[in-house]
């Protein structure tokens, strides 16, 4: 079963932004931290892609750093 991510009008404006600026951009999928989402991003032309995390009020960071606010909550 394929969960709803219920998205913020902040992560929502912050997906359109890497939209821009990358290939291809996953669909957005809940994190255990807080109420920020996961997507993954990927060039076409130089094949690197990362994954992001968005916070509830649009801020975007790698997944290793909310990965550690989490552990040290």
């Amino acid at each position: 079963m394929k969960l709803k991510v219920k998205l913020t009008e902040e992560q929502k404006e912050s997906i359109k932004v890497l939209k821009e600026r990358w290939d291809h951009v996953s669909e957005p999928h809940l994190l255990p931290c807080d109420d920020a989402v996961l997507v993954e991003v990927k060039s076409d032309e130089t094949g690197v892609g990362m994954v992001i995390g968005i916070e509830a009020d649009g801020h975007r960071h790698s997944w290793g750093r909310c990965q550690k606010k989490e552990v040290l909550k």
